[in-house]
């Protein structure tokens, strides 16, 4: 839109009809990129959440693995305690 097309605009309608026809241009404006930006924030934050869902999986199969882990020493030292208690009696 030229100058001229504005003053002529300004002249038949009046400036606070132009000034309303603009904040409302604006604000629409703003509006779509808002939406946007939260469509763009929604889909990274669902790939961050999958991410992290793996990492919490990953981690849980871990600790129970050490766990397991963990469980069979403590019965490894268990019996060893329990022969070396048998082998202290015989001595």
């Amino acid at each position: 839109m030229g100058v001229e097309q504005l003053v002529a605009l300004v002249e038949r309608i009046g400036l606070p009809a132009v000034i309303i026809g603009a904040a409302f241009w604006f604000i629409r404006y703003q509006s779509e990129l808002s939406k946007k930006e939260r469509e763009e924030m929604w889909a990274k934050d669902t790939t961050n959440d999958d991410r992290l869902m793996k990492l919490v999986e990953t981690s849980t199969t871990i600790m129970q693995e050490m766990r397991s882990s963990i469980d069979r020493n403590t019965e490894t030292m268990k019996e060893l305690m329990q022969e070396f208690r048998y082998m202290e009696k015989r001595s």
